[in-house]
């Protein structure tokens, strides 16, 4: 409470510490000595309001009598409070256990976790704004609403100030706090290994902590380890069954990794629960995405935009999404086009993202000059609006495009991030632009060793696919078959990534290619059947020409008689960048 020079407790503080630590009734004593009587009296308070619920008292005239005369009021006291309670308004549900000097401030912060956890993310930034106002130094307030700036849009320059005031006022808190809060720390400057680890004591120490367990979850999720992730947010949903955040979060965490019928149903019984916070439809999204219904993957994306700006932002993103799946890069790069126009240009967070998948449309196009910009435009970004990740995509785009000595340009920043901050996963960041630069370069056995660390330090899709594509190049079929299937079980990760779609359906199209050189002509043909299922609505894009030639071409090769329903297009070599 950091309450300073108190000689006692009085009703005003005894009141706040019954608020600050849910009790529902406050009671208060007295003594009287009334010329030759004793005089007991107990009062008790509702501590919200302080008004009075009731009043017992016992009078005596011999000292003797005192505790004779204590248990007849103590009884009496008992059967009151039984009734009282009852009968006590419930207005709000019980206050955060966190430090701060002031207890409006400890209200308006227990506010913004009620809507938090309701779903209601459009009331929390106001709430912790109030506490801030009221409660400068409030060292929970500045982590909340740090964390609530990057949900969405990531490291920014709002979450870094916050987060950083924080950590700076954490010595004033309890060692419950401090834990949280050196973890929120951690993970703004992507230290995520020691994210986990601090949270794995505190859930330790504290195992019924719901937003212990739900943090972890998220640092589980930034490690890679989803299982884990999973099963910390299961054990939130058991300790408070309408949590919105969790059933956000595992929705999402289901889908991603590919238990796509599992997070359609978890999204149902959070519905029966009355619990539907916006972003839960990303996670409903991405699961009819991973099984192709692509008109429900609309609907639910759609259904992100009915919370804040940043669902909103959100929402438009994975429209594009939408469209990518299907291969209408023109309808995915005219929204990508305006929602870039409608944000500051040195933006962060999504802003970033979008830029990225832009390039990566424009290499697709043939534009690689303008991809090349949009990685410039990228890393004009201040650092504090910047992660690894940013730095990785801006790379990539250049390597891609050709321009190798900026792409080794960005690959020093990288080295510089895992020098500085040594994780496995800015480790792995660097290693996987430096493969990409070595493919850039035709250096393929260069590329294969790079992917190989990279997949080493930190599994992922892009790392798999990186490493498939050197071999392939190497003709070393086997191990590119193995790195490309890997790739496709990873489906639900493929497609939430930032270029996802088109990712999967390279994949696809690749695994086709490799098992035509082996021999595997069924497995083949069912790749490329995929394919083009994916982007039978496609733009008029060489690579589905590509597709429809060489299925042709495999089934004259299984039986004349079978290519009577494919049509022969041009031959096109361009493959997807």
């Amino acid at each position: 409470m950091k309450k300073e020079n108190v000689q006692r407790i009085d009703e005003a503080l005894g009141r706040e510490i019954c608020q600050r630590e849910n009790l529902r009734v406050l009671l208060t004593g007295s003594i009287e000595h009334l010329g030759q009587v004793f005089q007991i009296t107990v009062r008790a308070l509702d501590p919200a309001h302080g008004t009075l619920l009731f009043a017992e008292r016992e009078r005596f005239d011999r000292k003797e009598d005192f505790f004779d005369k204590a248990d007849v009021l103590a009884k009496r006291v008992r059967n009151d409070l039984g009734e009282s309670l009852l009968g006590i308004e419930k207005t709000s549900r019980p206050l955060a256990k966190v430090t701060t000097r002031s207890l409006e401030a400890l209200q308006f912060y227990s506010q913004a976790k009620d809507a938090e956890d309701q779903g209601n993310d459009t009331q929390v930034e106001g709430l912790l704004k109030a506490a801030l106002l009221l409660d400068p130094d409030f060292a929970m307030a500045h982590l909340q609403l740090g964390q609530h700036y990057s949900m969405i849009g990531g490291k920014n320059e709002r979450t870094v100030v916050e987060l950083e005031d924080a950590y700076r006022l954490r010595q004033g808190v309890t060692e419950r706090e401090q834990r949280r809060i050196e973890a929120g720390y951690y993970s703004m400057r992507e230290q995520y290994e020691d994210e986990a680890q601090s949270l794995s004591i505190l859930v330790g120490l504290y195992p019924d902590d719901q937003e212990a367990h739900q943090d972890l979850a998220g640092a589980y999720y930034d490690i890679g380890q989803l299982d884990k992730a999973i099963l910390e947010l299961r054990e939130v949903l058991r300790l408070n069954p309408s949590s919105a955040l969790a059933y956000r979060s595992l929705v999402l965490y289901l889908a991603r990794s590919g238990q796509a019928e599992t997070a359609i149903a978890v999204s149902r019984e959070a519905l029966q629960r009355a619990v539907d916070p916006p972003q839960m439809h990303w996670g409903v999204g991405l699961a009819y995405l991973i099984q192709g219904n692509v008109s429900m993957a609309r609907q639910e994306f759609q259904e992100i935009g009915q919370g804040t700006g940043a669902d909103r932002e959100l929402r438009d993103l994975n429209l594009v999404d939408a469209d990518l799946y299907e291969g209408k890069l023109n309808a995915a790069k005219d929204r990508l086009v305006k929602q870039i126009q409608a944000m500051p240009q040195r933006s962060g967070g999504l802003q970033t993202v979008r830029r990225y998948l832009l390039g990566r449309i424009l290499l697709n196009q043939g534009s690689s000059r303008e991809a090349k910009l949009e990685a410039d435009l990228i890393l004009q970004v201040p650092s504090t609006g910047l992660q690894v990740y940013d730095l990785l995509n801006a790379g990539i785009l250049y390597a891609r495009a050709g321009r190798i000595d900026q792409a080794r340009q960005v690959l020093r920043q990288l080295d510089h991030s895992r020098q500085s901050v040594p994780t496995s996963w800015n480790r792995s960041c660097f290693h996987n632009l430096e493969g990409e630069i070595g493919l850039a370069a035709a250096k393929p056995q260069q590329a294969e060793s790079s992917f190989a660390t990279a997949a080493e330090e930190y599994p992922q899709a892009f790392s798999h696919a990186g490493l498939a594509r050197p071999y392939q190049t190497q003709k070393r079929w086997d191990l590119a078959a193995r790195e490309w299937e890997e790739v496709l079980h990873r489906k639900g990760e493929v497609l939430q990534s930032d270029f996802g779609a088109p990712d999967l359906l390279f994949a696809h199209l690749q695994l086709a290619r490799v098992y035509r050189e082996m021999n595997h002509r069924d497995l083949a043909r069912s790749h490329y059947e995929e394919v083009l299922r994916m982007w039978q609505y496609a733009d008029a894009l060489p690579l589905v020409t590509d597709a429809k030639r060489e299925l042709r071409e495999l089934m004259l090769e299984l039986s004349p008689r079978e290519t009577t329903q494919i049509i022969a297009p041009q031959a096109s070599s361009q493959t997807l960048n």
